[in-house]
């Protein structure tokens, strides 16, 4: 069973290491206080360091849901085209047509990555507002992932013609691997 508790930056636990200065500081205090005083004085800077350097690590506690959250990912760029864009509409009309997806969002991505308020907007979209000559999906992944609420079960369909020019995909996608995210893909518009 996997431990219910995630750090997102679990570097920042090096930061520890300046427990040794509160250390050096107490050891070097002219401060005129008791033992007992000055112990508890180390004690409760000790305990301000260590909560400090917690919070800035980004511990969440994970805890079962069964709540769904959907994120539709359209790769918007030139070599999709329109036809990808309607091909990736009409796949999401169909897959939500008994109205089982209750909580999901749409994005669209090229160069640059946006989370769009509705099917509308995708059709009003201009590609080129989010740098529509090159594709990165790892950068759009990172940000879909970003974009999800706490509490969920988190699920990216990404619909892309798979021509990507940037970004580090696999690491990308073993990221989101190992934070629990699932991501499905639908070829649209294939070169």
């Amino acid at each position: 069973m996997k431990f219910p508790l995630e750090i997102s930056y679990p570097w920042m636990l090096l930061a520890l290491v300046s427990l040794g200065l509160v250390w050096l500081r107490a050891r070097e205090s002219v401060a005129l206080f008791t033992p007992r005083r000055r112990r508890f004085s180390f004690i409760l800077r000790c305990m301000g360091v260590v909560l400090i350097v917690l919070a800035l690590t980004d511990p969440r506690w994970l805890q079962p849901s069964t709540r769904q959250q959907v994120l539709w990912l359209i790769d918007v760029s030139r070599s999709v085209g329109k036809e990808g864009i309607s091909d990736a509409t009409k796949f999401m009309a169909e897959a939500n047509k008994n109205g089982e997806i209750t909580s999901q969002s749409i994005g669209a991505f090229a160069g640059q990555a946006e989370i769009l308020s509705d099917n509308d907007a995708l059709k009003k979209l201009n590609p080129g507002t989010l740098d529509d000559t090159h594709t990165d999906i790892a950068q759009a992944l990172g940000f879909a992932d970003a974009t999800f609420p706490l509490g969920y079960n988190k699920t990216i369909v990404l619909f892309s013609d798979g021509v990507d020019n940037e970004g580090d995909l696999a690491r990308q996608i073993e990221n989101l691997r190992a934070r629990g995210v699932r991501v499905h893909t639908v070829v649209v518009a294939p070169p």
